[in-house]
């Protein structure tokens, strides 16, 4: 929670454990319309799940968690490059949390950033080209151990995975140097199209511990220290099979749209699904 104050049922819980996998806890899956009970705080509008999963169950899901998202994770790293350009100048430090296979840490590197990523799921470090494989640390973000702070620190599409974002929030201001930038990328349960689908929208999942509208973002970051510089939708760019393997298409429909060398399916496509992207500054 952000605010402290008990929520009210939003949405009951969906949840078969037979059909949780090695791949329920990884990047870019497959949806599996499954969640826990998710409250709404009527004060900052966040949807939080009222099953807390301990820690230690987490580190070991993730941990153990699949990948085969190397493309998909190539698609989005160009996305956060372009949302975050303005900030990438050569010689600031980076810390990316979260950062799957690397792929945003290759293209910050190459702009002449030094960059470090945490990720902790083995398969998905495992997956980093090897002169970045070093630079990632696999695990948990609170056993980082950095005797640098950093100027810039990233977190896309992760904070509804974290138990505790209140905690990563204020762990993540102190460890930016004074002046640095923290950019977030999460899913707006209030966005339209997942208003519109509600259960039905990928966003709704079992890895999903909380998810924020654009108000509960801006209250968690302000709580945590930071000033909230911008806070902004934004639509995403993936091959047309990745928006087949999310939609609530018929299987047989999908499964022709997304077989291999399908050049329909490699089509690029770019589309706004309800994502946030905010600045907020260590001041």
């Amino acid at each position: 929670m952000i605010c402290g104050q008990e929520g009210d049922l939003a949405f009951g819980e969906r949840f078969d454990p037979t059909l949780v996998n090695s791949f329920s806890y990884a990047s870019r899956k497959a949806p599996e319309l499954m969640h826990f009970e998710y409250l709404r705080c009527g004060k900052c509008r966040l949807l939080y799940s009222s099953k807390r999963v301990s820690a230690d169950a987490l580190e070991q899901a993730y941990k153990s968690a699949d990948f085969d998202a190397s493309l998909e994770s190539e698609y989005a790293a160009r996305t956060y490059r372009q949302l975050s350009s303005r900030f990438l100048r050569s010689g600031a430090s980076l810390l990316d949390v979260g950062c799957g296979d690397g792929a945003f840490l290759a293209e910050c590197r190459n702009l002449g950033l030094t960059v470090q990523g945490i990720e902790p799921s083995d398969q998905a470090s495992d997956g980093a080209e090897p002169a970045l494989s070093s630079l990632i640390f696999t695990g948990p973000y609170q056993r980082f151990e950095s005797k640098e702070d950093f100027d810039l620190i990233t977190l896309f599409q992760t904070i509804e995975h974290l138990d505790g974002p209140m905690s990563f929030l204020k762990w993540a201001h102190g460890r930016l140097k004074p002046g640095g930038h923290l950019l977030i990328a999460c899913h707006d349960h209030e966005a339209l199209v997942n208003r519109a689908m509600k259960e039905r929208s990928p966003i709704f999942d079992i890895e999903h511990l909380q998810l924020f509208s654009r108000t509960a973002l801006r209250r968690a970051l302000q709580t945590a220290g930071f000033e909230v510089r911008s806070l902004n939708r934004y639509s995403n760019t993936y091959p047309l099979s990745y928006w087949v393997r999310l939609s609530p298409l018929p299987t047989q429909l999908k499964n022709l749209l997304r077989r291999p060398g399908s050049r329909v399916g490699a089509l690029p496509v770019r589309l706004p699904v309800g994502n946030l992207f905010g600045v907020a500054l260590k001041k």
